[in-house]
């Protein structure tokens, strides 16, 4: 068998793949944000992320900070922190926050 032959049959194997969507016991509080409706305050349990899921601006603030940073966002990304509030100024859609 040439390497050709044996590299070829090496990737055309089946192989055992995790699936994705398996439960590995990790519980998350998740909590849909609405800050176009009313500024949201979480000082008394701070979000560990938010999730953005449209893109726009993310106007928060963390634990550190005594005013609010724009953050300019796109669809797919995370912002990671102790944030305890979410500002009615967001324009960025589709938000999902983690205690």
């Amino acid at each position: 068998m040439s390497e050709w032959e044996k590299s070829k049959a090496w990737n055309e194997r089946s192989r055992a793949y995790p699936v994705p969507t398996q439960s590995v016991g990790v519980s998350a509080d998740l909590t849909a944000l609405h800050p176009a409706e009313t500024e949201v305050d979480y000082s008394s349990n701070p979000l560990r992320w938010i999730y953005v899921g449209g893109d726009g601006d993310l106007y928060i603030k963390k634990s550190e900070d005594s005013a609010f940073h724009k953050y300019v966002v796109t669809a797919g990304q995370y912002i990671a922190g102790l944030i305890v509030a979410v500002s009615t100024s967001t324009t960025a859609t589709e938000l999902v926050g983690e205690r």
